[in-house]
Formats: C-alpha cells, structure tokens, sequence
C-alpha cells in the first residue's frame, strides 16, 4: 500500500497543482490553436478564414485534438486547461516511474520537483500543448530507461511517444539526432522506434509541402531576428530563467553527465538532448510568454540530469522537500510584481478575459460580414466568429520579408506589422492598444504605431467609445465609410 502511495502522492500533486491555476489560462495563443481546431472540424481544413490553407501554428496535433475535442462537444477552452492538467499529471508519472525503474525507489526522486513547480502547472492551463509535449517527452526518457533495463515488451515505443512529441512541435527533431548519435554505443543501426519517430516527422513534412507550399511554419519566418539579435534575446531569456526552471544549470548537469566516460548510454542520450534543447531556445531568442513556456518540455529531461548526480553523492530526501517549498516563491510575492503568481490570474483577466469579452460583443453586434483587424487575435476570433485580420502576420504570410523594428518593438516575436496589408485591405473595424486603456487613456502598442500614425488611418478611420458592460470601455476604429456600431457613442 505505501508503494502505491508514494509513487501516485506526486501525479496527485501535480494534478491538484496544475487545477490551481485553472483561471490564469488559456493564452491568447491557444485561442488561435481552437480557432483552427474549430475550422478543422468543419469541414474548412486548416484555414483561419474561409478554404485557404495556412499553418499559422505550430503545434499541428494539438490543433487535431482541439478539433477532435470540440466535435466531442468540449469547449475549446476547457478543453486546453483539461489536457493541459492530465499531461502535466502523466509528465510527473513518467517522470517519477523512470526514477523507479532506474533505482528501485518508488519516492518519485524528481518527479516532486515537476509537480511542485509553479510554472509548470501554469503552462498546463496555459494551452498550447505544452505540458502534452513535456508528458511525451518524459514517456520517451521512461521508454528508453526501460528498454535499457530490458523490461520492455514494447521497445519501439519510445519512437512513438518521440513521434507524437515531433507531430506536436517539430523542433522535437532534434532530440531525435541527439538519440541517433548519442545512443549509438554498443548498437548497429539506427536505435529500435527512431524510424517510427522519422516517419512521423516526414508525415508532416509532406502534408506541409502540398498544403502550404513550404517547409517551415510561417511563425519561424515572421518571428526571426539577425542571428546576434536573437542571441541577444536567448541568453536573456535563460538569464530570467535562473529563478524559474535553471534550465543553464540543468544543462550543465546535463552537459557533465554526457561527457563522463562512465555514464550509461541512456543517461548520455538524455543529457545531450537537454544541452541541445536550451541551446536551441537561445539561439531562436526565446518567448515572450511569462515563466518560461519554452523550457517547459525538457525540465523533466534537465531534473532526470541532477538527480542522477544528486542519487550519486546520497542526498538526503529532505533536501527535495525544502527545494519543493522554496518553489513556491511567486505566491509570495504581491500581485502587482510581475513574477508573482497573483500575475498570472490577473494577466489572463486584464487580456484573455477582456479580449474574450470583445469577441462576444462583436459577435452579438457586428453586422454580418464585418472584418476587424488587430494584433491580439485569438480570443477575439473565437467568441466572435468574424474574420479578423492579423496585423503581426502569425496568420497569413504578409508579414514575411519585411524588416523587423529592431528600435521601438521591444517584445520578442512582435517585431514585423503587416501595416501596408493591413491598410490595402480596409477592414470595417480596427482594434489598437490590445483594447486597453492604461490609466483611463488608450496607449498604441508599439508594433502598431506605424498603422496608427499613417496618413491613411488617420483619414480613413474615425474612434467610437463602445460600453462593454464590464471594465473600461473600448476604444474601436470604425471606416468612415461605415455607420457606428449599435451600442457606441
């Protein structure tokens, strides 16, 4: 009976954990990811608007499971919140059930410090399949720790969960090098399942080439920087992880681990693929998403690293449960600070809950056919279901090829507008300053400025205050052409 206790007590936690965050989420992102959920399961592929086919995500599975979900009859966003807490439970699971198999000890080792860590439960309710991507990657490390105990009946399936974690976001690709490579020793041939996990990356791959024409998603283009620029950005980004996950810690532990003659071939392919995952977030500069999104899938893979030299030297268990309380720093920190937990719900209501609240009244307002165009685009095109021009181009490809705003833009992954589209299309509405006002006054973002200040706007555009019967009112930019909305003034 403690067995089973104590190897369940942390997928408990992380549950419960990931639950307590429930109302912090989803992001605006994931908004995006249920709209072309939704359109996926209508019958309109994988389009924004209308037929036309366009990747304007980057997370392809989870883009199926929402449409699968929502033909369940789901609600896209408790949908996201529910996976997102189960694989965040399953990650800790795995975690913990590799611990096991590697030292006998059904304690659960590293798998506290996952579930006791704030950011990974907020991820979970933040969407964008990010803890389904950590869950398939620590049930990747479980396979192969298994197969190396030779208790699998399954030795392929480690190629299935890294196949699965590929069709979920395909940087996943390089662990696959990292596993081809590094788990060479002692083998002929490619590692058994890693076929299986290539498969699933030429898949896509194949239906990207012929449904939109090209080899990478637009985000990739759209969000890059000149190489120093993004470097710039990536080692700040690890630099503000330090007090979040130490990913640069975990990858040094990782980095020892892979390089000592005598670990064992598994453990050599694991602490490469977390030296090579918190490299490659550097070098494409990082989020710009609070607590670390993009760190998310390789802590279990980083914590597997530490405790393996910490299971050396006989650290004491109470040592993980002071690291587990010492975590929970956010939640003593006043709202207001940035890094608090408090922030999170109140982010998610200042933005996501407002912009939700924007979709619904224009939904309920908006005269059949109106096209509204604005930067944060997903709440506002879920509630809504009118078509919404994206001015940051993460939707349609208008944004490629143009220079970034290296000066003004200062948020990584908004530094082109489509302003000359967005102008030659006219929308009826436009939507600046996130549909904030700050201080009792609306302030342009940054990435806006230029569409704001343009002598085309400035003439073809006229401002109505619009009473959403919640919070301040709304700031819309109606065509001058076009009547006022019902409701404004």
């Amino acid at each position: 009976m403690r067995r089973w206790s104590l190897a369940l007590a942390a997928t408990l936690l992380a549950l419960l954990h990931g639950a307590s965050y429930w109302h912090a989420g989803p992001l605006d992102d994931d908004f995006i990811c249920q709209v072309f959920g939704r359109n996926l399961l209508e019958g309109r592929g994988f389009s924004w608007w209308g037929i036309e086919q366009v990747e304007g995500f980057t997370v392809p599975l989870w883009v199926a499971l929402q449409a699968l979900g929502q033909g369940l009859g789901f609600d896209g966003s408790d949908l996201s919140r529910l996976l997102g807490i189960l694989s965040g439970g399953l990650a800790v699971w795995a975690l913990g059930s590799a611990w096991e198999l590697r030292t006998g000890s059904s304690r659960g080792g590293p798998a506290w410090i996952l579930a006791a860590s704030p950011a990974f439960a907020f991820h979970a309710c933040a969407g964008l399949g990010t803890s389904l991507l950590a869950a398939l990657i620590a049930l990747w490390l479980r396979a192969l720790v298994r197969e190396e105990r030779e208790k699998s009946d399954f030795p392929w399936i480690a190629g299935v969960w890294l196949g699965l974690a590929c069709l979920l976001r395909q940087e996943c690709a390089l662990l696959w090098l990292v596993w081809i490579l590094a788990g060479r020793e002692g083998r002929r041939g490619l590692p058994t399942g890693a076929l299986i996990t290539l498969s699933a990356l030429a898949v896509w791959s194949i239906a990207r080439w012929f449904l939109f024409g090209r080899l990478l998603p637009i985000s990739y283009s759209v969000k890059a920087l000149p190489p120093v620029v993004d470097l710039t950005y990536g080692l700040h980004y690890l630099l503000n992880d330090l007090i979040i996950f130490g990913s640069a810690g975990l990858a040094l532990a990782g980095l020892a681990l892979a390089v000592n003659q005598r670990t064992r071939p598994v453990d050599r392919v694991i602490g490469w693929s977390v030296v090579v995952y918190v490299l490659y977030v550097v070098s494409v500069g990082g989020d710009f998403i609070f607590w670390s999104r993009f760190f998310v899938p390789a802590f279990a893979l980083g914590l597997w690293c530490a405790a393996v030299w910490l299971h050396r030297r006989a650290i004491h268990p109470i040592f993980v449960g002071c690291l587990c309380l010492a975590m929970q720093w956010p939640a003593v920190l006043p709202d207001h600070n940035v890094d608090s937990r408090g922030a999170r719900f109140l982010d998610h209501e200042s933005f996501e809950q407002r912009w939700s609240s924007i979709g619904r009244w224009a939904r309920d307002h908006a005269p059949a056919g109106t096209r509204i165009g604005t930067s944060p685009i997903g709440a506002i095109a879920w509630h809504s279901r009118l078509e919404v021009l994206d001015l940051l181009g993460l939707v349609h490809e208008h944004s490629e090829g143009l220079e970034p705003n290296l000066e003004r833009v200062k948020v990584k992954g908004h530094h082109r507008s489509a302003t000359a589209w967005m102008l030659a299309e006219e929308p009826d509405w436009i939507l600046l300053g996130n549909g904030l006002r700050i201080g009792g006054r609306l302030e342009i973002n940054p990435w806006e400025v230029e569409l704001f200040q343009s002598s085309a706007f400035q003439e073809g555009y006229r401002r109505v205050e619009v009473d959403l019967a919640e919070g301040s009112p709304l700031d819309l930019f109606v065509r001058r052409d076009l009547p006022d909305p019902v409701g404004t003034r």
